[in-house]
């Protein structure tokens, strides 16, 4: 009787590392989630306020606007060191604005692809090539204003 209690004991040695183990990768993951979704909520932060300034441009400068919204925009978005991150293998930001003029509101679009910092949850959660070990992530900003003359 000594003997079977003896071994039973022995035959759990293991239990907390394996147990650690399992449960190490989905904790990385939701983890790295975490982090990954703070970070794209503070790029679309940047981009909703660089959308409203190029539109904000765009009706001061209403003969220019296309070309103000454009460079108002990439001007806050250039200060700002969230934006700055450069998706490999693209060569520099990848960010597109577009305007139009529907009588007097103007509407103004914004489009970011943001890098994923994680290659596992970006992975999962953005968009990716095959081919390419990196994913990005595509914010879009609306904002529409009226012309006021």
């Amino acid at each position: 009787m000594f003997l079977s209690s003896r071994l039973n004991v022995l035959d759990e040695k293991g239990n907390a590392l394996v147990e650690f183990v399992l449960i190490l990768p989905l904790f990385l993951l939701l983890i790295f989630g975490i982090i990954e979704v703070s970070l794209l909520l503070s790029n679309k932060m940047i981009l909703n306020y660089a959308t409203y300034m190029g539109a904000r441009s765009g009706i001061v400068n209403e003969r220019y606007a296309e070309e103000s919204v454009d460079t108002s925009a990439r001007l806050i978005i250039a200060g700002t060191s969230d934006l700055k991150s450069i998706l490999p293998g693209l060569g520099g930001i990848v960010f597109s604005t577009d305007v139009t003029k529907k009588g007097n509101d103007l509407y103004v679009e914004t489009e970011y692809k943001a890098p994923g910092l994680f290659p596992l949850t970006s992975k999962l959660m953005g968009r990716s090539l095959p081919f390419l070990p990196f994913s990005w992530f595509e914010l879009k900003s609306n904002y529409k204003m009226r012309i006021e003359k």
